[in-house]
């Protein structure tokens, strides 16, 4: 790759983390999209062209062209995990995928970039491996294998998962709970690489852009709601807590969004949820993560009732020598 073309892709896709909420407004642009995405409904057995015409004459521009085709890929496909754990056994590309109406995440990402395809949207499908659980910090396997999406909108490489749009798995990927996200569209670099890491050395992100294997590994997951509520990890948060039990892990949070109420905080672990004291410096969030038991085990991070964050905890009760 020239420097040229190296310094453009750099200008794009670093450029896309400050301008993606200008971009597309989800307060007012979304909702109108997804009602009318809504009434259109699943479009069985009707041509590709004709649920990307209606888009047209709804005059959407590529933008909402492209949220509504996220909005309705998320609606009307279910992860399947027979198919994920049985690949050989199913097919799982985008012509299966829009005619059984589930698929794992490449039968998700090609179909997207199918109805890309056919709006005239530049569109690729990425190959790597997420973080959807606590329970898969430092694993790359392929239990963790996943594809997703970039578009090229505006000279601007933009990041889309439809997978994770359209609900959530239990960590073995043996059920599937559907329920939108909206926060996987266009996600900032900062949130998005604390879940995605690409395999894929020839796609269209140059590889030196990518976060490197090790912060990927060592992260939290972040869920919809901490995108959505715009709540990053400082950089110095890892994604297993260590300790022992009856102490605390400290954590920094930056608040992005200084209008955001936050009027309750609370970690779940073990089924058991207890609430945290809220304290706040200026645009940053403390918060001290209680490990009360030994062994290890994910915890959650909830503020506002949401899922945020997710970490393993790694707790000793062992007593220190004398």
């Amino acid at each position: 790759m020239n420097k040229v073309f190296s310094f453009l892709f750099l200008f794009c896709f670093l450029s896309s983390a400050c301008v993606n909420a200008q971009l597309f407004d989800r307060l007012k642009d979304g909702a109108p999209i997804r009602s009318y995405v809504k009434h259109l409904g699943p479009m069985q057995d009707r041509p590709l062209q004709d649920m990307i015409d209606s888009f047209r004459q709804q005059q959407y521009d590529e933008i909402k062209m492209t949220y509504a085709i996220y909005y309705w890929v998320a609606q009307n496909i279910r992860f399947d995990p027979k198919a994920f754990h049985h690949p050989n056994r199913s097919r799982i590309n985008a012509s299966a995928a829009l005619r059984t109406r589930k698929t794992t995440s490449e039968g998700y990402a090609a179909v997207f970039q199918t109805l890309c395809d056919v709006a005239g949207i530049k569109c690729y499908t990425i190959k790597g491996w997420v973080k959807a659980h606590p329970e898969d910090i430092g694993i790359t396997s392929d239990r963790t294998e996943h594809d997703w999406n970039v578009v090229m909108i505006k000279n601007l490489l933009l990041l889309i998962d439809p997978t994770l749009a359209a609900g959530s798995t239990d960590y073995r990927r043996k059920s599937f709970e559907q329920e939108y996200a909206d926060g996987w569209f266009f996600t900032t670099k900062d949130f998005f690489f604390l879940n995605h890491f690409s395999k894929d050395k020839k796609g269209p992100i140059p590889p030196e852009l990518l976060p490197d294997k090790l912060s990927f590994n060592t992260t939290p997951v972040v869920y919809d709601a901490a995108i959505v509520m715009n709540l990053l990890p400082s950089a110095t948060t890892k994604g297993r807590l260590r300790g022992k039990t009856g102490k605390t892990k400290t954590i920094d949070i930056e608040m992005r969004n200084r209008d955001l109420d936050i009027f309750r905080i609370a970690v779940l672990e073990n089924g058991r949820e207890t609430e945290i004291p809220l304290k706040t410096y200026e645009n940053i969030l403390v918060v001290d993560i209680p490990l009360n038991e030994a062994g290890e085990y994910p915890v959650i991070l909830k503020i506002n009732n949401k899922k945020v964050f997710g970490f393993m905890a790694n707790v000793s009760d062992r007593k220190k020598r004398k």
